[in-house]
């Protein structure tokens, strides 16, 4: 986290997701990110921030996610629950538009509602507009000087 890189692009996220497994190792991981946050002065984009407790092999324990997620909503952070999908497995091709057709598709909007910097559409990373449904973008507002 402390790359020139990485804070350099720290400066232009309006949104953060964090993706953990719903186990303690991962979930230690995403709060060690979150604390980092906190304690580099990036309470704004903190507060912005959204994890998501990605269940990738269906083995998670429904009490340890429960546990998980009570944690982070009680240091004050969004958290998205996506169940086990086989067509999400680490390391996979995910075809946005495959999964938004499935019910479990469903899981990838979850997230918008709860936080209004993270769009189904808006700027891709070189700012031009991405086409309809192509997935998730988190927009930036800022301009670069």
């Amino acid at each position: 986290m402390d790359a020139p890189v990485t804070q350099e692009a720290l400066r232009d996220l309006d949104a953060l997701i964090v993706v953990s497994s719903p186990w303690a190792d991962g979930a230690s991981a995403a709060a060690q990110t979150m604390e980092w946050l906190a304690e580099h002065g990036r309470t704004g984009l903190l507060r912005r921030s959204v994890v998501v407790l990605n269940d990738s092999d269906g083995h998670a324990d429904k009490r340890t996610r429960a546990v998980l997620t009570r944690q982070f909503v009680d240091r004050g952070q969004k958290v998205v629950e996506v169940p086990f999908d086989p067509h999400l497995r680490p390391g996979g091709v995910i075809d946005v538009r495959r999964e938004m057709a499935r019910p479990r598709g469903a899981d990838f909007s979850r997230s918008r509602p709860r936080s209004p910097n993270i769009s189904r559409r808006g700027p891709t990373a070189r700012g031009t507009e991405s086409p309809p449904d192509q997935g998730v973008a988190v927009r930036s507002s800022r301009r670069r000087a």
